[in-house]
């Protein structure tokens, strides 16, 4: 249950999900940056086992530099 009380101090507020998941990927000296939203408070995995914090449902296609890469980005901590 700690895991789960820790996971909400980084979760966005209940009922604020994102109509669509954007992704962005940025390259600057060799570091990739990768910004997307936080998972509604309390969002659960399917099973029960753990709290979402961020994902990006999937793999999503993104440009760094002048390439489209594939991202999937998975945030979670066990409960």
């Amino acid at each position: 249950m700690a895991n789960q009380n820790q996971a909400s101090r980084f979760a966005a507020p209940a009922g604020k999900a994102p109509a669509g998941i954007s992704v962005v990927a940025n390259e600057k000296d060799g570091t990739l940056t990768i910004t997307l939203p936080l998972a509604p408070a309390g969002t659960m995995s399917k099973t029960g086992k753990s709290q979402l914090l961020a994902s990006t449902n999937g793999n999503k296609t993104v440009r760094i530099g002048d390439i489209n890469a594939k991202l999937g980005v998975n945030c979670y901590v066990e409960v």
